[in-house]
């Protein structure tokens, strides 16, 4: 039983720890670890606590992760280690952080001025200042972050006054410095103030007053270690110029090599020139061995060069990362152009085909209403002729009847069957009225043979002229087939033995009297 309670605590334990591990407040508590022992110049163990805070917290923590790249970019940067920094920083900037986080681009820029300065390249530290102040001026009126504002523009101040003094500007740097300790009541503020002022008279030749600055702050308990030596090897530079050996061999007493590289760099330089002060040239090669060492160390993939280039390594890679964003946009906006544009031509294709149907169905909708038209008109002058072939029938019938052998009146029938006939001409050739012989013709058929249809009167006609069944079929509009069964019909309704044209042209061979007994016969 105690066993199992045992484990069970252990369990819980390890699931709180587990909980609270990467909590918000743990990591401020584990970030202000760091800042201290920044602070106290303990960078390296600064990185190690930042690397496994890193690896305790979800990426996906973005505020988190920013805290943890700034802080840590900061202590790269004093250890020296230029590619961890500028990675660190790239990531901090590149990252989709909230609209409260906007202060870390500008820590950001201005750590990257600090970079570019102390490798003198004056004109990208320019820039990186200009970007921080562009950020602060963006977000300047935010609500509830004044003091934060202030503390950044007063960086960005001492950024400004610090190029100014390193590109020869040392008079400006002083007056520069001379409104910024007057505005400010920060100590710490203050004395990075009264740093810069040293160095802005060193630039001038104001030795004196730069080691009177110099000593007073050594003397200033509230400086880091580290910046402490710092401002010692300044001083032990100031006492060189001053030929003041004893004191400057008092002061290098004092100072011992560290961790970081910048500092050992700095260190080596200034017993250098110690050395080279006594005419000690033996310790002055072994400084300056030394000091080439780190300075190689320190470049690593900047070569020695670098100071002389003006070439922003980060800047160009972020215009790549940026360029290899806009070139996947490019083809991603290609693709969607060249769908849209397939649809669109799919779409006009279809617009098209359903037109050009539209079109063609109005054309034969058209030609169907006029051949329907046609059709119903020469139906309607069909029936009036059949009506007056009828009504004129009905005259021959009632004449023949009386027996009037008067050929006057034969002929008057003739005209007036002749007249009824030219009303409506048979179909696709007017046969009576361009032609009085064939006229002759058909109005002895239709007294001879009364019962025949139009059409069977029609062949008869062409017959009657010699036409071939091809030339028949042609001006009928009807097949050749069509025309061969109505001659057949046509001859079995006249009930002739001999061929059809000789009989037919023996009809047109009659006279009237003839005509008139054949008529009387009929009925």
């Amino acid at each position: 039983m105690n066993k199992r309670l045992l484990i069970s605590i252990i369990i819980l334990l390890t699931a709180v720890i587990a909980l609270t591990a990467a909590s918000p407040a743990f990591v401020d508590r584990e970030i202000q670890r760091s800042d201290s022992l920044i602070n106290a110049g303990n960078y390296a163990e600064a990185v190690r606590n930042l690397d496994r805070l890193e690896k305790k917290i979800d990426r996906k923590d973005i505020r988190s992760l920013s805290k943890i790249l700034n802080t840590r970019s900061e202590a790269f940067l004093q250890i020296g280690n230029a590619p961890a920094m500028l990675k660190d920083l790239r990531v901090l900037i590149e990252s989709d952080k909230p609209a409260d986080l906007w202060y870390f681009d500008a820590e950001a820029y201005l750590r990257l001025a600090e970079f570019h300065r102390e490798y003198k390249r004056f004109i990208l530290n320019r820039k990186y200042i200009r970007k921080a102040s562009a950020v602060v001026g963006k977000n300047g009126k935010r609500p509830g972050e004044r003091e934060l504002v202030e503390k950044l523009r007063h960086k960005i101040i001492m950024r400004k006054i610090r190029a100014s003094i390193a590109s020869d500007s040392a008079k400006v740097g002083l007056a520069q410095i001379e409104r910024a300790i007057k505005k400010t009541h920060n100590i710490d503020d203050s004395l990075d103030l009264e740093m810069i002022r040293s160095d802005a008279y060193s630039h001038l030749n104001r030795i004196d007053s730069a080691a009177a600055i110099s000593s007073r702050l050594i003397a200033d308990r509230r400086l880091n270690p580290d910046v402490r030596n710092t401002v010692r090897m300044n001083l032990i530079r100031y006492l060189i110029e001053q030929n003041d050996l004893k004191a400057a061999d008092k002061e290098w007493e004092l100072l011992k090599p560290s961790s970081n590289a910048h500092y050992n760099l700095k260190y080596y330089l200034t017993g250098r020139e110690l050395a080279k002060a006594h005419g000690d040239e033996h310790t002055e090669y072994m400084y300056f061995k030394r000091a080439s060492q780190i300075a190689d160390s320190l470049t690593g993939i900047y070569s020695n060069a670098m100071t002389q280039v003006e070439v922003d390594y980060f800047e160009v890679a972020a215009a790549n990362h940026e360029a290899e964003l806009a070139r996947r946009a490019n083809r991603q906006r290609l693709w969607w152009i060249w769908g849209l544009a397939g649809l669109v031509a799919l779409a006009t294709a279809i617009a098209g085909f359903a037109l050009l149907k539209s079109r063609r169905g109005r054309r034969r909708q058209a030609i169907i209403e006029k051949k329907l038209g046609s059709r119903n008109a020469e139906v309607g002058s069909l029936t009036r002729r059949q009506a007056l072939m009828e009504q004129s029938q009905q005259e021959i019938r009632n004449i023949l009847a009386s027996k009037i052998d008067d050929a006057e009146k034969v002929e008057e029938i003739k005209r007036s069957i002749q007249t009824s006939g030219d009303l409506e001409s048979p179909r696709h050739m007017d046969i009576s009225r361009h032609d009085d012989a064939t006229g002759e013709f058909l109005a002895k058929l239709r007294i001879a043979h009364p019962n025949l249809t139009n059409a069977e009167t029609r062949i008869a006609a062409f017959v009657w002229q010699n036409l071939s069944n091809k030339d028949i079929a042609a001006a009928i509009n009807r097949s050749v087939s069509t025309v061969k069964y109505t001659k057949s019909s046509l001859k079995k309704k006249l009930a002739t033995d001999i061929s059809l044209e000789e009989y037919l042209r023996g009809i047109s061979a009659m006279d009237d009297a003839e005509l008139a007994r054949r008529a009387n016969i009929k009925t």
